[in-house]
């Protein structure tokens, strides 16, 4: 798919339809929700999110949860929890069946991600990090 920002349009193989302002696919989407400020976000509170799969547009969120430190294979770790909507399909069951835990500090590394699928869960830690751009400050 080629995102034509300037012409606001999604031209693709098969299809060509047209594209909200701050549309992302599913990795992009990732990223920016790490890159929103929840400082003054509240427990609860949901952040839109336009995401582009599988030649349709989904108008989803994704929640704060609020602080949480969690055990990683580099110590405790202060860490940003999230909660992004997902799409009902063949893998997941139910929209709200994934977390997201991204270091609070200036890195919003994905420290972990946890989902429930249809055949079981998936858990994902991340292992190492190198180069990163700012102090590792979540790391109590």
């Amino acid at each position: 798919m080629y995102y034509d920002h300037e012409g606001k349009k999604l031209r693709g193989l098969k299809k060509n339809m047209d594209m909200p302002e701050y549309v992302q696919d599913i990795v992009s989407g990732t990223y920016y929700a790490r890159t929103i400020d929840f400082s003054k976000a509240y427990v609860g509170q949901t952040f839109p999110l336009d995401i582009y799969l599988d030649q349709k547009i989904y108008n989803l969120k994704f929640k704060y949860l609020g602080i949480e430190t969690i055990k990683s294979d580099f110590g405790k770790v202060r860490c940003i929890k999230l909660r992004p909507q997902l799409v009902v399909d063949r893998v997941f069951k139910d929209e709200d069946d994934m977390t997201i835990w991204v270091s609070d500090d200036g890195n919003r590394l994905p420290i972990r991600v946890q989902t429930d699928i249809w055949v079981g869960s998936l858990k994902v830690d991340l292992t190492s990090y190198k180069g990163l751009a700012n102090p590792f400050d979540a790391k109590l």
